[in-house]
């Protein structure tokens, strides 16, 4: 109670934006936030690991539904936030 999560994302919908300004997405993929990592340096390899880019729309729609309230406290240029989540009693 009284606590708050703090967290930063990007909307990343520009990555499958087109010449044209039209968006190219496969909508039996999944949500286009959901990414696939795998990263290397030198000899050193994380194997791979699932990561969420999530827009700040659907972050909210999530959040109120499991009864957080939600924040935009910044917004970037590129799409990247920082939101604050609390949890109403």
């Amino acid at each position: 109670p009284g606590g708050q999560i703090l967290l930063e994302s990007s909307d990343i919908l520009y990555m499958y934006e087109q010449e044209d300004g039209s968006v190219l997405l496969d909508l039996n993929a999944g949500y286009y936030g959901e990414v696939e990592y795998n990263m290397k340096y030198k000899a050193h390899e994380s194997g791979k690991f699932k990561w969420l880019f999530i827009d700040a729309g659907l972050l909210e729609q999530y959040a109120e539904e499991h009864g957080f309230t939600m924040e935009v406290l910044y917004e970037g240029e590129n799409g990247n936030f920082l939101a604050k989540l609390v949890l109403q009693v």
